[in-house]
């Protein structure tokens, strides 16, 4: 879910992805910074210390009751867009 978020913001532009030839180490890494950066930008600009402690105390209490990844990761993605709207 968090994997493709600078394929998804460069597709417009043509950007089809990497291909395995194209991958060096170099590129690697600053693919990952990019998605990294990205996703804070998207999920977690401007929510508060206190909002993210929350979500995660949420998505542990989830954790514990037993429901799968990806019901996990649905919710986890709920909270953090609630949060930046409250």
């Amino acid at each position: 879910m968090y994997k493709q978020p600078l394929k998804e913001l460069l597709a417009p532009y043509g950007f089809k992805g990497f291909k395995i030839a194209e991958l060096t180490p170099n590129r690697t890494r600053r693919a990952q910074l990019c998605n990294w950066l990205l996703y804070i930008k998207r999920e977690l600009w401007g929510v508060s210390l206190e909002k993210l402690i929350e979500n995660k105390e949420a998505v542990t209490s989830v954790t514990r009751e037993g429901e799968t990844s990806e019901q996990l990761a649905k919710k986890m993605v709920y909270l953090v867009s609630w949060a930046s709207i409250g």
